[in-house]
């Protein structure tokens, strides 16, 4: 294996997080943001990282969680547009069901009287509250 003894500039040569933790003799410190010598439980200099050390096995270099922000973002604003347009729809449907019918000479469509009938039969199986 390389010690810090033989193999002094080991891990100075990788340049960042990613090629630090591909070296086997290698561990990143989050803390400092060094690449140094170390085994898969510390640093081999003692006290050289007091926090956030990393090595090949469970590192996880990036922390960029916008990804993930984004897609947050995204599934609320749906929730919430999908939800304004439930209680639109609802809000024109009920309308529609309480305008008196229009007599059938002037009513633009031919059989508008069934849908009248199925949308205050739609209506009727809506759950309402009482105030």
């Amino acid at each position: 294996g390389c010690y810090a003894s033989a193999c002094p500039g080991e891990c100075v040569l990788s340049k960042g997080c990613e090629s630090c933790i591909a070296d086997n003799y290698c561990g990143w410190c989050r803390q400092t943001s060094t690449c140094m010598m170390g085994t898969f439980w510390s640093p081999s200099v003692v006290g050289s990282c007091p926090s956030g050390w990393m090595t090949a096995a469970y590192a996880r270099c990036s922390e960029d969680l916008s990804l993930w922000l984004v897609g947050i973002v995204c599934a609320a604003a749906s929730t919430v547009l999908v939800g304004l347009v439930a209680c639109y729809l609802c809000v024109r449907l009920r309308l529609r069901a309480r305008q008196p019918e229009l007599p059938f000479s002037t009513h633009p469509v031919q059989g508008g009287s069934n849908a009248r009938e199925l949308t205050l039969r739609v209506l009727g199986t809506l759950p309402t509250f009482k105030y």
